[in-house]
Formats: structure tokens, sequence, C-alpha cells
């Protein structure tokens, strides 16, 4: 399903921005902005699993709304 698939690659980046941001190498206004970055694809997560429920429940209307939100 698409959705799974979208979501299993959003929290590859969630992972990734989380590992990059806490790196000491990583300049503070840099790590800010990755962190900036992760929050939004946490958010996108998010709405990714109310999709999902939405989705179960053949609320297509709530299903829709979710994923339109995870376009950036």
């Amino acid at each position: 399903m698409a959705i799974k698939a979208a979501s299993e690659y959003t929290k590859v980046a969630v992972d990734t921005a989380t590992k990059l941001a806490s790196n000491p190498g990583i300049p503070p206004k840099m790590a800010s902005i990755i962190n900036d970055i992760r929050d939004s694809y946490s958010d996108a997560l998010d709405n990714y699993n109310e999709a999902m429920e939405a989705l179960q429940k053949h609320d297509v209307g709530t299903m829709n709304s979710m994923l339109s939100c995870c376009h950036y």
C-alpha cells in the first residue's frame, strides 16, 4: 500500500535527520534547520498514521485531508 510505503520512507527521513542534527560537528544553525526539517517529517508521519486509521474506517474525506497535508 502506498501510504504504508510513504510512511516507512518518512520514518527513515526522521531517523536520518535526528542523527544528522545530533552530530557534534554540525554547526548550531545547521542543526536547527535540520531539526525543523525533522519536525516537518514527523508531522507528515502523524498525518500518514491518521490517514491509515481513516482508511480502515472507510472515512475517505479524512484520509484525503490527511494525505493532502503530506505534500511538501
